[in-house]
């Protein structure tokens, strides 16, 4: 039995987070053999810099190694000086004012578990005893009246080795914990050296399994990377309330400091469409979304349903499960932990046509309400 709620298969079958039933070809089993997270690890910090020349235009891309890289070019205001040397004050007051300031990506990995206390993460000198990691990695989280903090990498409360959710995760594998400054986008994140050094030293130390868990926009990072680096030793993924066709609240332009736009607007409807390239993941790598609701809205209060399990996932067959708990508390609540729990240790199955279309009638209403399934199930 696996604790939760939601999503069904063939042949009459529900997939909820508290069952999960063989039914017709395509079997989904009970742990261990579920769906998986997301996993990042490595030893140190890694920055990758990109840095911008406002009026000139000139704009510097990570270099592949993360050291920072920077394009020196006549500014616009030695320009203007040479030419109008009365327009000179007011022009570099202008350029000052609007351009884009450098920004700095810092990533950290934390080993949360074992041990008493989060320490980051140093590769051992010997081959580790328990070959299962986790690996928790966080969404955004708005820093409006200390910006600085955005810059800097930071542990969330449940990434930390007293939280329900790592303590359960604890029983079966070694927990670390991923983080990053929130001041570039979602996609820079997944494609940070500091990301796969990170994953390529878990590997190396001995870790075979290797499953990364995203909250919100840390399941987007989680199913990039692994989409992008098949090789790098992944093996599950497991997205917890993200925001894959993106939220409408990310449009907004209020509730954040400048220096966490670029992280914000990544996460636009336009901008997650924009990302989305082809429609593969690698079968060889399980995964799976965890789909948040609160009664009486089609949503968890921040990520509507349709775009926790979007189309194109639906018709990778990647299976859902359904957990009545708001987009906040996700990390947090019983029945969600030990859901994440469950899909971490557990294996999971790519659904057929047929159990997505079941899943789309639970999850989305489509043709037959939830309550009829849950009723069918009861019976």
């Amino acid at each position: 039995m696996i604790p939760g709620r939601c999503c069904c298969g063939a042949n009459g079958t529900i997939f909820t987070s508290r069952s999960i039933i063989q039914s017709g070809s395509t079997p989904i089993t009970r742990p261990p053999a579920l769906i998986h997270p997301l996993h990042i690890g490595a030893r140190g910090r890694t920055t990758a810099r990109n840095a911008q020349e406002g009026s000139a235009g000139a704009i510097n891309k990570n270099c592949g190694s993360g050291v920072a890289a920077r394009t020196d070019t006549t500014s616009a205001n030695q320009l203007t000086r040479r030419e109008h040397p009365q327009m000179a004050p007011t022009i570099l007051f202008l350029a000052l004012a609007t351009a884009a300031p450098a920004t700095e990506l810092q990533t950290e990995l934390w080993q949360v578990t074992p041990g008493a206390a989060a320490k980051r993460w140093a590769a051992p000198a010997q081959p580790v005893t328990n070959t299962r990691a986790v690996v928790l990695i966080p969404g955004l989280h708005f820093h409006p009246l200390r910006p600085v903090k955005a810059v800097k990498p930071e542990l969330r409360h449940w990434q930390h080795p007293k939280s329900e959710l790592v303590k359960a995760l604890s029983k079966d594998f070694d927990v670390f914990a991923f983080a990053y400054s929130q001041t570039v986008s979602l996609d820079d994140v997944a494609q940070s050296p500091g990301l796969r050094t990170f994953v390529a030293e878990l590997r190396k130390a001995g870790y075979t399994e290797i499953v990364l868990v995203g909250h919100s926009a840390g399941g987007i990072i989680g199913r990039q990377f692994a989409d992008q680096n098949p090789d790098a030793g992944v093996t599950k993924v497991i997205a917890v309330a993200s925001p894959f066709a993106g939220a409408e609240l990310a449009t907004l332009n209020v509730g954040y400091p400048k220096a966490q736009a670029p992280f914000v607007k990544s996460l636009t409807p336009e901008a997650r469409k924009a990302a989305v390239g082809a429609n593969t993941f690698n079968k060889e790598i399980e995964f799976a979304c965890v789909v948040c609701k609160v009664k009486r809205l089609e949503s968890d209060g921040v990520v509507n349903l349709r775009s926790q399990w979007p189309e194109e996932l639906q018709k990778l067959g990647v299976p859902a499960v359904l957990a009545t708990v708001s987009h906040t508390e996700a990390m947090d609540e019983a029945e969600s932990t030990k859901t994440i729990h469950a899909l971490a240790t557990g294996k999971l199955a790519r659904w057929s046509d047929e159990e997505v279309t079941n899943a789309r009638k639970v999850l989305f209403g489509e043709t037959v309400t939830r309550n009829s399934f849950l009723r069918r199930q009861a019976k």
